[in-house]
């Protein structure tokens, strides 16, 4: 990923997208309206089953044992069997079978699913097409000291080896450059989020291990971290879009392309209209 310091190649870039943006909290406010049909796919949960056993699961998966009904605009406060106002206490919680369950509420789609969808996103764009991935100036992540990335091999003892003690070395890669726009930009002023736009490709997000050598504040220590807000082709064939505080990523494009989404067992995936409200009051169906 390339950060993008021109201001009006950035307009280029995404000044298209930024006039299509919708009302607040709706579909087409975080993806961009006008697209002939949008998907909505559910970030997986990380559960600890009555045995011990650590793995991943469909949002699916945990409504069949608390009841809630699954549908287009389900919130996750409802498929962990709580209410509207318990929304914001559902991050780490223990069902009555056992299950332990962690939420990661915040906006971030695994690498790993964004790997997966552009294998689907790259017949609908030109090969030689430009993409580009804005990227929430807030996290704390970019907000960090320079980082720098000593390797060393050596036989010898530590204190004879080059470089910082191993107790000094810092394994975030962050850009100073990255940190830097964070406070003086240029950003993509999409409503409520300052965004730092990068050049990229479906080829290097098609490695889930692409942020660590992006300089955009991956820890190897603890995993990945900021991923993109917004994912899009010059052109705006499609967009793939994921708000900072919401647990589901919506996609933008032709029929063809939602459908395919929509029929993929890789996706926990519902299709939504742009005018969909999708906060904690929109889950009508399970609310109590």
């Amino acid at each position: 990923m390339q950060l993008i310091t021109d201001s009006g190649y950035i307009e280029s870039a995404g000044g298209a997208l930024l006039r299509r943006v919708g009302d607040w909290a709706t579909v087409g406010g975080v993806a961009g309206t006008g697209f002939e049909a949008y998907a909505r796919i559910l970030h997986p949960v990380d559960v600890t089953d009555e045995h011990g056993a650590s793995r991943r699961m469909a949002w699916r998966d945990v409504a069949a044992v608390t009841g809630a009904q699954m549908h287009p605009q389900v919130q996750w406060w409802a498929v962990a069997g709580r209410s509207p106002a318990e929304a914001t206490d559902c991050y780490s919680m223990t069902l009555p079978n056992g299950w332990q369950l962690t939420v990661d509420l915040e906006g971030r789609l695994d690498p790993a699913i964004m790997a997966e969808l552009t294998t689907l996103l790259a017949a609908h764009i030109d090969p030689m097409t430009g993409l580009f991935a804005a990227i929430w100036a807030g996290w704390g992540e970019l907000h960090g000291p320079d980082a720098t990335l000593y390797l060393v091999a050596s036989d010898g003892p530590v204190s004879e080896q080059a470089g910082p003690r191993p107790e000094a070395v810092s394994t975030r890669l962050l850009d100073p450059a990255v940190t830097r726009a964070t406070t003086d930009g240029p950003f993509l002023d999409w409503p409520g989020r300052e965004m730092l736009v990068f050049a990229t490709s479906l080829e290097e997000l098609g490695d889930p291990e692409y942020g660590y050598r992006s300089g955009i504040g991956w820890d190897h220590r603890f995993g990945w971290g900021p991923v993109p807000a917004l994912v899009w082709p010059r052109g705006d064939a499609w967009v793939v879009a994921t708000e900072v505080d919401w647990a589901w990523t919506l996609v933008g494009g032709t029929r063809s392309l939602i459908d395919e989404i929509l029929s993929d067992a890789r996706f926990e995936s519902f299709e939504v209209v742009e005018s969909d409200e999708l906060t904690f009051e929109s889950d009508n169906i399970n609310r109590t």
